[in-house]
């Protein structure tokens, strides 16, 4: 029980500083996810103050929560690679 105090403890704290982000972001959400809410990753990107322009979600229709290991694997891998060329080129 004291570990899961600890961890929802430590999930206030942290969505609490998420105003404190400003820096280009990227999400990933699988649908199929049955380990955290759906909403999760829009909750993230609409508490931190990147802007707008600057914030990004990538849905994958058939991924549960370990995406890198799952069924778009391939994918997201690819999609990460791709914003870090496209945030790092010229």
């Amino acid at each position: 029980m004291e570990a899961i105090a600890q961890m929802l403890a430590f999930s206030k704290q942290a969505r609490d500083r998420l105003r404190e982000v400003n820096v280009p972001t990227l999400a990933l959400q699988g649908r199929a996810d049955t380990t955290v809410l759906l909403i999760g990753a829009e909750i993230v990107l609409g508490d931190i103050t990147t802007q707008p322009a600057n914030k990004r979600i990538f849905w994958f229709e058939r991924t549960e929560h370990e995406m890198f290991l799952d069924a778009e694997a391939d994918a997201a891998i690819a999609t990460v690679v791709d914003y870090v060329r496209t945030r790092t080129s010229g």
